[in-house]
């Protein structure tokens, strides 16, 4: 039988369940279980110091009695698949992919988005980093991305890299599905969560969900309710997500606000069930980020109905349609503020627009959309270079 490989190496280092590896559980859960007719699906990993991969049968056995005693490693023939799915970065296994290529296995990775290199001052890793590795993925047979928004992207880019080619590159993109159709009502866990919901219950409560980093727009979303809170406009922030990077003069300006655990609130670490609870109870979610990929909480927040006021950028306009109320693209507090205001207005007349109806896919439908590319029965672009 074909192998199709998985790479989940980043995954199996540190799983923190944030971000892509939310994405690669829920593609895993999907493809495992159902692979295509004739092929075995097989989850691979290696290290960041030393040439080789093994097959991660001991990580997806977590706990079961039927655990190997080492991962053997991983094995390869002609027509075999290989798709770094969790953005591995792991370069020394760029000889190795060289010789499976030659070897006859076709090569794809998942493209999560470009924004180290066309934002790179958010970042903290060297930006060289990710410019090498994007590099290493126009040298083989295609890229799988997260969007129709990043595919162009990346189409472009390869105009400006040029790279040079025997044989044209494959440029697809599919959305990510969402597991939210799996999710109960559960009661919270934490007692943090649960001592709060009645008093987000008072107030309309406005809720950002992922992790605190530059391009989030935390910072101008805090002082536009601020301002808000300066006009005795009565609603609450809640910000969900991990400290990430670049955001000590935000973490400041909030630990000092004389609204915290009043009318704004930071959980830094929360599970599926209580971020169920802040979507259920919340009014509405802001999607305040300057640049995204995707942007997995508008699809989790839509299957709770909860309304969602969103930056005028291309991504957004791609996953919500009209079904979300946008405001102007700039960095301007005020801009943010009138937009909170002017929803409010809506909200309250039953006006505002709604994200029940949003169409997204189930990771069902996103593993086989997936599997369709890998398969090569649908192609997004090609690119052959000049």
């Amino acid at each position: 039988m074909k192998q199709l490989l998985l790479d989940i190496s980043k995954l199996v280092q540190q799983d923190n369940r944030t971000g892509i590896h939310r994405v690669t559980w829920g593609i895993l859960r999907e493809f495992l279980p159902n692979p295509p007719k004739g092929w075995v699906i097989e989850p691979i990993y290696a290290s960041s110091k030393t040439s080789g991969f093994r097959y991660a049968r001991n990580f997806m056995n977590f706990g079961s009695k039927n655990q190997s005693k080492s991962d053997e490693i991983v094995t390869i023939k002609d027509g075999d698949i290989y798709f770094g799915l969790d953005h591995n970065i792991q370069f020394p296994q760029y000889p190795l992919l060289k010789e499976w290529h030659k070897r006859g296995v076709k090569i794809q990775f998942m493209v999560h988005d470009l924004l180290p290199l066309t934002m790179a001052d958010c970042f903290t890793k060297n930006p060289e980093i990710f410019k090498r590795w994007i590099k290493i993925t126009a040298e083989f047979d295609g890229v799988i991305c997260i969007s129709r928004c990043v595919a162009d992207e990346y189409h472009n880019w390869l105009h400006t890299y040029n790279p040079k080619r025997t044989h044209p590159f494959l440029i697809n993109w599919s959305h990510h599905g969402a597991s939210v159709e799996n999710w109960n009502y559960e009661p919270c866990r934490s007692p943090e969560v649960c001592s709060l919901i009645d008093q987000l219950r008072l107030r309309p409560t406005f809720v950002m969900v992922g992790t605190v980093e530059p391009r989030k727009g935390h910072a101008q979303t805090l002082q536009a309710f601020t301002h808000l809170w300066q006009e005795e406009v009565d609603i609450n922030l809640v910000i969900v997500g991990k400290y990430g990077w670049k955001i000590s003069e935000f973490f400041f300006q909030f630990i000092r606000h004389p609204q915290i655990s009043n009318r704004l609130f930071w959980f830094n670490n929360l599970n599926d069930e209580d971020l169920i609870k802040i979507y259920s109870t919340s009014t509405c979610l802001i999607a305040a980020s300057i640049a995204e990929g995707f942007g997995l909480p508008l699809i989790e927040s839509a299957k709770y109905k909860l309304p969602i006021i969103a930056r005028d950028i291309p991504i957004f306009h791609e996953i919500l349609s009209e079904h979300a109320y946008y405001f102007k693209n700039d960095k301007s507090p005020e801009t943010l503020a009138g937009a909170i205001t002017d929803w409010l207005h809506l909200y309250r007349q039953g006006r505002h627009p709604k994200s029940e109806n949003l169409p997204y896919l189930t990771w069902k439908e996103s593993a086989a959309k997936l599997l369709d590319i890998l398969m090569g029965r649908t192609c997004y672009r090609q690119w052959v270079g000049s």
